[in-house]
């Protein structure tokens, strides 16, 4: 689902394509025949309460239940989703953790999720940040990971991320505060 920053709408594009490696065609993949959007209303809604260096969170996102359609006429469901979170803070030391406390539907994958997310970031430097993070899916569908990073003046950011069943990935995100 993507959303636009400027109203309370989700889109939802769904593409559902099978061909062999001799029949592919990279135009089939933006056709009408293999595709689908829909729009809805949606609303996420969260609090937080800070007590010193102890943050508490809870934050309901999709609020509004809605089912799409595929092509093939395939349910994909967008139900609200219940997350808690607790983070603490002082000097150079971050770190949080946040469980869902509801299982949602997790499209094509054959399964729900529920995720535990934890991390750490350390900023011995005022220029650097030392990140670690695990992400573990209560439901099983997805496979553990964990991660580690680099930060640097809070405008580039660097992790990589491994997992069980030759789960691996690189993240390099390039930002600005103002």
């Amino acid at each position: 689902p993507t959303r636009r920053s400027s109203d309370l709408r989700v889109t939802v594009k769904t593409i559902i394509y099978t061909a062999t490696v001799s029949g592919f065609d990279e135009d089939d993949i933006d056709s009408d025949t293999y595709t689908k959007e829909s729009s809805a209303t949606s609303l996420d809604a969260g609090v937080t309460y800070i007590q010193g260096n102890l943050h508490y969170g809870l934050a309901i996102s999709d609020v509004i239940s809605k089912d799409f359609k595929t092509i093939t006429n395939e349910k994909f469901e967008l139900k609200p989703k219940t997350t808690a979170a607790v983070g603490y803070t002082k000097n150079w030391l971050t770190a949080e953790a946040a469980l869902d406390l509801n299982s949602t539907p997790a499209f094509g994958l054959g399964g729900d999720t529920k995720m535990f997310r934890a991390g750490v970031d350390l900023h011995p430097l005022n220029f650097l940040h030392i990140r670690a993070g695990l992400a573990r899916d209560m439901e099983d569908t997805i496979e553990d990971t964990y991660s580690v990073g680099l930060g640097f003046f809070d405008v580039l950011d660097l992790s990589v991320f491994t997992g069980n069943n030759e789960t691996a990935g690189v993240a390099l995100g390039l930002g600005m505060r103002i």
